[in-house]
């Protein structure tokens, strides 16, 4: 039984963690898409963008979480949408 403090928001972000690091690894080129209503997934984004000025996140993973509030402008940019490939690990080089 799910515990009531436990949104089902946190389910869908733990499901969509989980993915990430498939397109890191290259193994697949598929984007991730939020419905950014009202600025739901804003906090979320936010995390994103501080991780790769961190240096914990590639720019071009983040690029492949994809975020509107309207949906056929979300499928459009699914559309468009190219993957970029880099290497699996940061180092102090590349930092």
């Amino acid at each position: 039984m799910r515990s009531s403090r436990c949104p089902a928001a946190w389910a869908r972000w733990k499901k969509s963690a989980r993915s990430t690091p498939g397109a890191s690894w290259a193994c697949h080129a598929k984007p991730c898409g939020l419905l950014d209503i009202a600025g739901y997934y804003q906090p979320l984004l936010q995390m994103l963008d501080n991780a790769v000025a961190a240096g914990f996140l590639r720019a071009a993973h983040r690029e492949a979480v994809l975020s509107d509030e309207d949906p056929a402008a979300l499928l459009d940019r699914f559309a468009m949408y190219r993957p970029t490939f880099a290497d699996k690990w940061l180092t102090r080089q590349t930092t």
